[in-house]
């Protein structure tokens, strides 16, 4: 069962669940010419600033913003947060097996958080980990189903505007 994948779609759930248009644009390739390095995360959404990269064919974060939440699982090898910081990516999840860390840019650094700002108010922290221990042994359409009653068992109020 692919981490990356299930929270993928979690995500991708949460926001069509509350009509919130994004882009999902998978392992994009993140650049900048200020930055040396380039960094690909497992998957990144544009969610605030969908309309700006709508139709776009090629993203640069020389003139284009970078992605507003990006995922990386970190079973191999840790991800670069300060990478990310100077990207300017403003939250980043990251998954290392066993437990959920979201991470939200303030003053250029990373600090870690209870609640996504994207999701207020769920416990994604808690909840995404053992739904992948769920989807290991039961399948992802047990966890997938899941995942979907527990959001509507615990609905959150859209934070888009507040991001």
């Amino acid at each position: 069962m692919q981490s990356a994948n299930f929270i993928s779609s979690c995500i991708t759930h949460l926001l069509e669940v509350n009509d919130i248009e994004f882009q999902g644009l998978g392992s994009l390739t993140l650049q900048k010419q200020t930055v040396k390095t380039t960094i690909e995360p497992n998957s990144c959404y544009y969610i605030e600033h969908e309309l700006v990269i709508r139709g776009k064919k090629d993203i640069s974060l020389d003139i284009d913003p970078p992605p507003d939440l990006a995922v990386e699982i970190d079973i191999y090898s840790p991800t670069d947060r300060a990478l990310y910081a100077a990207l300017g990516v403003p939250e980043l999840w990251i998954y290392d097996g066993k437990q959920l860390v979201i991470w939200v840019l303030q003053a250029g650094e990373y600090q870690a958080v209870e609640f996504s700002p994207h999701f207020p108010g769920l416990a994604l922290r808690e909840k995404v980990p053992v739904l992948l221990s769920l989807a290991e042994r039961e399948g992802r359409m047990v966890a997938m189903k899941a995942f979907r009653a527990w959001v509507g068992e615990n609905p959150y109020s859209n934070a888009a505007e507040v991001v």
